[in-house]
């Protein structure tokens, strides 16, 4: 097996699943069709990682952004209580629109809940019902904006201001960067699967900002995702001791309480194992090149054919206690720490017979899903995936022979 064969491996566990990723965008686009024929409605906008394409599983929120026509709310885009005011006329639309329970065809909303940037609509549990293995909840996050110039002005209700900022930028540098290189989007995926898997405690958003910055840009030839991937967590050690901003200049941090040192340790190990990996697979070793991404990215890497015994079993980066593999049996070397499905959800379900949905007393403290933009993030840019997280320790196999550092390794 070669690392790339493993590597697609991979890719189809690291990826959300295509039904999940077409219904939340069916859902997503109930909100754009009901909005669209609005006389003040100017534009509608996905927003958010479903719209980069950059998304994980479990998808519990969508990102949907209104612009408003500045003529039919002048008062808007003012600091007081405008702001307030816009989030709670995008409620009354939204359940205007889409929250009437005497229909079948309109009672798509149950609890709606205004929060900093955007009114989070909870879908009806009907359409949960569709989705047999899903945990929690599901909403659409609309947010509405006024446009200035190139970029949007965006609600802060908690400042009672606007904010001014450009989710589109985003959008579009991640669509430039994906057509110089077919592997980008998905090794932005890799990345974030993997700061899950080792509970990095960074958010999504600011993963995707520093892929940016630290995944190479260019489209050369025989770029492999291997030296991607060792040259992203080489640079990516030093980029995040300094303060990951909006890319677009407007917002400042994406995340100002990030334990940057633990982070960067947790980097630099990966970079020490990525080069191991890489030079194995330069001397054509490629079983224990594979082995050593398995190190990095645990038990769902593909192990390869004769597994790992060598290295450390094979079962996770974790490396202790663990007897090792047995092909015979089919055994993976131990199940070693993991992606744990415990997206966080709100507690209860939506307002509905029987049951304790989101309070509208609680705006602001109710509902944990998602990891979205009431966590810190940038406005207009928030996450669609939930937050799920397993804690790895990673294990440093032994390095190759000849012990010559590769071209792209870490130096000191």
């Amino acid at each position: 097996m070669h690392p790339d064969d493993a590597f697609d491996e991979f890719q189809d566990k690291v990826n959300a699943d295509a039904l999940h990723v077409w219904k939340a965008r069916h859902r997503r686009n109930i909100f754009a069709d009901a909005f669209e024929p609005l006389e003040d409605v100017t534009d509608v906008i996905p927003s958010g990682s479903l719209a980069r394409r950059t998304q994980l599983d479990p998808i519990h929120d969508v990102d949907l952004i209104m612009v408003f026509d500045r003529a039919a709310h002048p008062d808007w885009g003012e600091d007081g209580d405008s702001a307030e005011a816009a989030l709670r006329y995008a409620r009354k639309r939204v359940r205007a629109l889409l929250g009437d329970q005497s229909s079948l065809t309109r009672h798509v909303v149950g609890t709606t809940l205004l929060r900093n940037h955007v009114v989070k609509c909870f879908l009806d549990p009907r359409f949960l019902a569709e989705d047999k293995g899903f945990r929690g909840m599901f909403a659409v996050e609309v947010m509405p904006a006024l446009r200035e110039g190139s970029a949007l002005l965006l609600p802060e209700r908690r400042r009672h201001r606007w904010q001014k900022a450009d989710p589109e930028w985003l959008i579009s540098e991640v669509r430039r960067r994906q057509e110089r290189w077919e592997y980008f989007v998905r090794m932005i995926r890799v990345i974030k699967f993997w700061t899950r898997h080792v509970d990095a405690g960074i958010k999504p958003l600011a993963v995707e900002v520093l892929a940016l910055k630290c995944l190479p840009d260019l489209s050369a030839p025989g770029l492999s995702r291997s030296v991607a991937l060792l040259r992203f967590f080489t640079a990516a050690t030093v980029a995040v001791m300094l303060p990951i901003t909006d890319p677009a200049g407007y917002c400042g941090e994406i995340q100002p309480d990030l334990k940057r040192t633990e982070v960067s340790d947790l980097l630099r190990e990966a970079a020490d194992i990525a080069a191991i990996a890489v030079a194995w697979e330069k001397q054509r070793e490629y079983h224990k090149a594979i082995c050593s991404w398995r190190m990095i990215f645990g038990p769902d890497f593909p192990m390869p054919p004769g597994g790992c015994p060598n290295l450390g079993g094979g079962g996770g980066p974790r490396g202790e206690g663990d007897p090792g593999p047995d092909p015979d049996n089919g055994d993976r070397g131990g199940p070693g720490p993991g992606p744990i499905d415990g997206g966080h959800s709100p507690d209860g379900g939506p307002d509905r017979p029987g049951g304790s949905g989101p309070s509208e007393s609680d705006p602001d403290g109710s509902d944990r899903s998602g990891g979205g933009e009431e966590d810190g993030e940038t406005p207009g840019h928030s996450n669609d995936e939930g937050v799920s997280r397993g804690r790895a320790t990673p294990f440093v196999p032994p390095p190759p022979s000849p012990t010559r550092r590769p071209k792209d390794a870490p130096q000191g």
